[in-house]
């Protein structure tokens, strides 16, 4: 399982957000393609102990999106951060803050609580999972 992954459990959508023990993930219910904003009062423990992986289904440039794209409004334009590190350690170590630097400075993520911080000062981080649905 990943953050932002979808899966089904007894015919009811939901979207990981990240891992709390072995078998329980912060999840929100969401049905596919959902892109309205989601508070965070709707976070729940959900037991993935008897889950049906969902697979990806949304377009974005053009092909279905496999992993879940980090947006940041900067410059007054929404863009995509992709970095390979950060990826890396939401997926494989199932982190949900650390760091990394680029030519703004460095920048902290935070995927639970959705902040960029760039040399000190927050941004709001914006998710667009692989089935459509929205979170910022």
């Amino acid at each position: 399982m990943r953050p932002y992954h979808s899966i089904n459990i007894d015919g009811i959508e939901f979207v990981l957000q990240y891992k709390v023990n072995k078998n329980t993930w912060a999840g929100v219910q969401k049905k596919q393609n959902d892109k309205t904003n989601t508070f965070d009062d709707t976070v729940l423990p959900v037991n993935i102990s008897k889950h049906k992986k969902l697979q990806p289904s949304f377009m974005f440039d053009g092909k279905i999106i496999e992993e879940p794209l980090y947006f940041i409004y900067w410059d007054g334009v929404l863009q995509v951060v992709e970095d390979i590190d950060m990826l890396r350690q939401i997926n494989e170590y199932h982190w949900t803050t650390g760091f990394f630097f680029c030519y703004f400075g460095m920048v902290r993520w935070n995927i639970a609580d959705r902040i960029w911080e760039i040399d000190g000062v927050q941004h709001k981080m914006h998710v667009m999972t692989p089935r459509g649905q929205w979170f910022s």
